[in-house]
């Protein structure tokens, strides 16, 4: 499964995930730190990830 956290979970928990074997991004890895709810859910399923 591939995740995306949103801005309310911090990076460190991506970092932590990523070095625990999972595929994860950070909206602020993508540039989506200040993007609205609809952009990040339009991103999340373009790229196939689950929104956490």
């Amino acid at each position: 499964m591939r995740f995306l956290l949103d801005n309310n979970l911090s990076n460190s928990l991506a970092e932590g995930l990523r070095q625990a074997g999972h595929d994860v991004l950070h909206v602020r890895d993508v540039g989506l730190g200040a993007a609205d709810d609809e952009k990040v859910l339009a991103f999340a399923g373009q790229d196939d990830r689950t929104l956490v």
